[in-house]
């Protein structure tokens, strides 16, 4: 049988709202108990008294503040756009593979360049300036071509790769603006957001903006 505690923990672990206001010590144990009742004593399969919720949570809080915290700050050392640039999906297959390597290997120094291998796809995102050879190269029909896209690229330290949760804040930062990130390009050090070009002023001062992202 699962204990009211845990259940509890698994609740507002999956409620980001509360979870962030709860881990800031913002959250009101009492108004949350009551918000959550119904859905552990459904899980419990019998009654369970507010007070005893509102102990579990003051016992959780106790528990979590051993633990890093949920959106770290990361320090952002340097921002950096690229545009126009435009992206071709192609169905993985050893010709498809052959064809984006030479490519990469032909241009790849030239500009922009991002090669994404997945189970069944395979996707090529290039400058703009490099389109008309690629078009031209790529004697395979791709499924989808995206136009008009942009990369904001953020640099940080390499002690953030042990630090729990570092790309979430940095998407978080996005989300709240409701911006679509097409893709999510990484290296060592540095995160780049595929966007549309309309969005690269939104997306920067989401970035900049954000208390969780320190600005040199």
């Amino acid at each position: 049988m699962l204990k009211v505690s845990d259940i509890i923990s698994d609740i507002l672990q999956h409620d980001e709202i509360a979870f962030v206001a709860f881990d800031r010590g913002l959250l009101n144990y009492s108004q949350y108990a009551k918000s959550i009742r119904s859905i552990v004593e459904e899980k419990t399969k019998k009654k369970v008294e507010l007070g005893t919720i509102v102990v579990a949570l003051s016992r959780l809080r106790e528990k979590l503040q051993k633990f890093p915290v949920f959106r770290p700050k990361v320090r952002i050392l340097e921002y950096s756009i690229k545009s126009p640039l435009f992206e071709m999906t192609f169905e993985k297959t050893s010709e498809s593979i052959d064809t984006v390597s030479w490519f990469l290997q032909e241009y790849g120094r030239k500009g922009l360049f991002s090669e994404t291998s997945g189970v069944g796809e395979i996707t090529l995102l290039c400058d703009d300036a490099f389109r008309k050879r690629a078009e031209e190269h790529m004697k395979i029909k791709p499924t989808v071509i995206l136009e008009n896209l942009a990369s904001v690229t953020v640099r940080f330290s390499d002690e953030y790769l042990e630090v729990p949760n570092t790309i979430y804040t940095l998407v978080s930062a996005l989300a709240v603006y409701h911006i679509n990130v097409i893709e999510i390009v990484s290296t060592f050090t540095e995160l780049s957001f595929i966007v549309r070009k309309g969005d690269i002023e939104k997306t920067i001062h989401a970035l900049s903006t954000s208390p969780e992202l320190l600005n040199m």
